[in-house]
């Protein structure tokens, strides 16, 4: 849970709005039909396959993620058409982005683990894993439960693990209110998680009505383990410009 902790203060301290203006030719802004609601369409994309392989730090600042932590440890790298993210130390590592690109209502990731980490038990409390997804929900700042961690934004941080039981909702020592955790897959295939936002955040938060995303993180957590190795192939959020 620390993970995530931290990722939604590095989302919430985020005070300016990122311009991706002169980016556009790098991400993919164009409608796309494929298993829309009706006035859904394609908000925001990022398709790895369309760089070239190297390094991928410069890419990710150019995009407009911040390397948080042991991200930079983590060994960003472009490779067969994938952003890949590990080394065979263990970090905690976050590439953090805001949100400003409409009402998104559903998230479709393609990704995968090639090497969990070694530590996880996430039934015994073990929250590590090799790559995650977390998504943040409006600015309002929900109460940590405890004074020395600060308030922040409700979110869901989703994630591929192998002892997690799928779509199980976890929770850690902090943001028991605020914070939720759900594991996609256990597989050690690659992955296409096509996730319903609205209905998952009404799942997690039924009192409340479906709040905009603010912001988003891919993030690990290999702190204590042999290392881990994972990827993405495509991000896509899909809704409404409003």
């Amino acid at each position: 849970m620390r993970i995530f902790i931290s990722l939604i203060i590095f989302i919430s301290l985020q005070s300016f709005l990122y311009c991706e203006g002169d980016f556009f030719d790098d991400i993919n802004m164009h409608s796309n039909s494929e298993n829309l609601n009706k006035g859904e369409h394609l908000l925001y994309e990022i398709d790895f396959s369309k760089y070239s392989n190297g390094n991928a730090t410069n890419l990710l600042k150019k995009l407009g993620f911040e390397l948080k932590m042991g991200a930079s440890k983590m060994n960003p790298t472009i490779k067969n058409s994938r952003l890949y993210i590990g080394d065979n130390k263990g970090h905690v590592a976050f590439f953090v982005k805001e949100f400003v690109y409409g009402t998104t209502t559903r998230l479709k990731i393609i990704w995968g683990v090639d090497k969990f980490t070694s530590n996880e038990k996430w039934e015994q409390g073990k929250q590590s894993n090799a790559i995650g997804f977390a998504v943040s929900f409006g600015r309002e700042k929900i109460d940590s439960g405890t004074w020395y961690v600060p308030n922040m934004p409700r979110f869901i941080g989703y994630f591929i693990s192998k002892t997690a039981k799928i779509r199980k909702t976890y929770v850690g020592e902090h943001f028991k209110l605020g914070g939720k955790l759900l594991c996609i897959s256990n597989s050690t295939k690659e992955v296409t998680s096509d996730l319903d936002l609205v209905s998952d955040f009404e799942k997690e938060f039924p009192k409340l009505n479906y709040i905009p995303v603010s912001g988003f993180s891919i993030q690990a957590n290999t702190k204590g383990s042999k290392g881990s190795l994972a990827y993405i192939k495509k991000i896509q959020f899909f809704g409404f410009n409003k």
